[in-house]
């Protein structure tokens, strides 16, 4: 098991903490076709199409789920449900339930791994982060990280995860290649959801109201900007981070090094995930049943989504670069994950 890490990092391990550089010509993700959204209450996973904004189907899903990933190209999506100890696999190309993986533990949020063939989940009760194989839920490796791990992220390379552990008040740096842990880093007060680009994570701390920046190349917290209360989502939009605050319903926008851009935008009751593309959010309003989506360009609410009840998580496309596709290899056991 690791220990504890400081969150000043010695020089000698910053190239190790930092995302592999960014294959050339790795640019903006293209614009995604459709985004996914997790209904809770619903038990439901609905499509929206992003040019259109509207829901193309909607798919049934065992228990409550949470959330989810999906496939580069939109063919599956793999559904977490916490309180059910299972992870649902669905054919999104008939939108129907294919299998039921089993999870030792709670399954709160999910990543794909680069070659699609694992799945990396925060075990919320188990306070870990877990790799398992995508076709039968088999467990691969797993490392302690701190108490309560909510939401992961992954790179933009993908070759490094992130985890925010609530209970924990850290955010801990997960090599994806051997499932080691880097660091586990002090941020604010029950950490919930996180946004990494190539230089820094975005961490939105609920309890303390305010946003940690991370400096990737450090592993060093640079700053905390206060946001309003209950920061529940944050997504990333070029020089913008974009964080859903719930208690006052609105979506505010920051500028990357954490100056304030313009006023927030009122969406909904108690907004929580947040996607972005095609220059728009949206923005899952869990006690409105709906999702609003929010022009970013104008900071304004262009229409609102009808959902089935409860929608918190929202998901787009895996977008790992195809050159970290044709080398990344299934890990196996290392000194900080073990094989069951």
């Amino acid at each position: 098991m690791i220990g504890l890490r400081q969150a000043a990092i010695s020089s000698a391990l910053a190239l190790t903490l930092a995302p592999a550089s960014i294959p050339q010509g790795y640019a903006a993700a293209p614009a995604a076709p459709h985004i996914y959204v997790v209904s809770q209450e619903g038990a439901s996973l609905s499509v929206i199409d992003t040019e259109k904004d509207e829901v193309v189907a909607t798919v049934p899903v065992p228990g409550q789920p949470a959330n989810a990933a999906i496939s580069a190209d939109g063919s599956l999506a793999y559904v977490t449900a916490a309180d059910d100890a299972r992870i649902s696999v669905i054919d999104l190309r008939t939108n129907t339930l294919l299998r039921v993986l089993p999870f030792a533990g709670m399954p709160f949020d999910v990543q794909l791994s680069a070659d699609e063939t694992g799945l990396y989940v925060t075990d919320w009760q188990g306070n870990a982060l877990v790799h398992i194989r995508a076709r039968d839920g088999r467990e691969l490796a797993r490392v302690a990280v701190g108490a309560e791990p909510a939401h992961v992220a992954i790179a933009p390379d993908c070759s490094h995860l992130y985890t925010a552990n609530r209970r924990g008040n850290t955010v801990s740096i997960v090599r994806a290649a051997d499932m080691r842990q880097l660091a586990r880093i002090p941020v604010g007060k029950a950490p919930f959801a996180l946004a990494a680009d190539e230089k820094h994570l975005f961490v939105a701390n609920v309890g303390s109201n305010d946003l940690s920046i991370i400096a990737l190349a450090t592993g060093q917290a640079e700053k905390r900007i206060p946001t309003g209360a209950m920061p529940y989502g944050v997504a990333l939009e070029t020089e913008r981070a974009w964080i859903a605050l719930q208690q006052s319903g609105q979506l505010l926008a920051l500028a990357i090094d954490g100056q304030a851009q313009g006023t927030a935008t009122r969406v909904g009751k108690f907004p929580e995930g947040v996607a972005i593309t095609r220059g728009k959010a949206y923005v899952a309003n869990w006690f409105d049943d709906d999702v609003s989506v929010v022009d970013l360009a104008r900071a304004k609410v262009v229409k609102r989504i009808k959902m089935p009840a409860g929608p918190r998580g929202m998901a787009l496309p895996s977008r790992c670069p195809r050159a970290v596709l044709n080398r990344v290899q299934e890990p196996g056991a290392s000194a900080s994950g073990k094989r069951p």
